[in-house]
């Protein structure tokens, strides 16, 4: 996806955009030879990144396959990623805390 799509998908951790509602379709419809599965699971890792879930902020433009503007993340949206952030940074944590005690 970040080949086919370079004005929408990044590596860099500081240039993740939010993207736009729906964009799963946009991307079977772009990639049919890629099963629908396996683009929501790239998706799903992509949009899932703490970097991803740190740029969702309320008001932040959201992005289609050409990079182009598509929406706006709302406040709720913003709260929720926030939220799924902080949860999965504290679950790391405490996961990477208790292997070094088990050490």
């Amino acid at each position: 996806m970040i080949e086919r799509f370079p004005q929408c998908f990044v590596l860099a951790r500081n240039r993740k955009r939010p993207l736009k509602i729906g964009i799963h379709r946009d991307l079977i419809t772009a990639i049919p030879e890629v099963s629908p599965k396996r683009l929501r699971a790239a998706l799903g890792w992509y949009a899932g990144s703490w970097a991803y879930l740190k740029n969702m902020t309320a008001g932040a433009a959201r992005i289609d396959l050409n990079g182009q503007s598509a929406g706006e993340v709302t406040a709720e949206e913003a709260a929720a990623a926030a939220e799924r952030r902080a949860s999965e940074k504290a679950a790391y944590f405490v996961a990477k805390k208790a292997a070094r005690d088990r050490k």
